[in-house]
């Protein structure tokens, strides 16, 4: 009797663990395919960034008589201050100071205060869009990041804080001018 009962209660066991094993499986199974998904979908997010990021260097790099269309007089900043390796790294630690603050923050007006200051000396030294543009191009990779993806989400958002450095600097210039 104990060897049957022993028999029995072993091929319990066993059944119990292949049902466990057979869950687990497809468990993993959905896992597969969820993460299959979010490969494709950051597969997609990465090529879409790219082509911004290759649009954005192509506009850095774009000579001045192919930026657009001019105004008849040219609104250009009364250069105050030679931009010196001091100036420009002060600008681009400003500029990182407040990528870093919206990426926490996910609010653009927290450092408005810093964004007019960083806009007026940009425009004291001088720096052109296309200047600003460089700057942010340096600026994004040296964000600390704690992943790829993480990496991949600060490079989509830090064009917010862009956009939001060339806006308020294009309305600095217009009050000046």
């Amino acid at each position: 009797m104990e060897k049957r009962d022993l028999l029995m209660a072993t091929n319990r066991r066993l059944q119990e663990t292949a049902q466990k094993l057979f869950m687990a499986k497809q468990e993993l199974e959905e896992k597969n395919k969820e993460l299959e998904k979010a490969k494709e979908i950051e597969k997609h997010e990465k090529e879409h960034l790219q082509k911004e990021l290759d649009a954005l260097n192509r506009l850095a790099r774009m000579p001045d008589a192919q930026a657009g269309p001019r105004v008849k007089e040219k609104a250009e900043p009364a250069i105050e201050k030679k931009l010196t390796k001091d100036i420009a790294e002060d600008l681009s630690l400003r500029y990182i100071h407040i990528l870093e603050s919206y990426v926490r923050t996910k609010d653009l007006d927290k450092d408005e205060s810093l964004t007019e200051e960083l806009c007026l000396k940009l425009i004291e030294c001088g720096v052109t869009p296309k200047g600003i543009i460089s700057i942010h191009l340096k600026a994004v990779p040296q964000i600390k990041t704690i992943g790829d993806l993480e990496t991949r989400r600060i490079t989509f958002e830090s064009r917010m804080v862009l956009l939001k450095v060339m806006t308020t600097y294009a309305d600095l210039l217009r009050c000046k001018g």
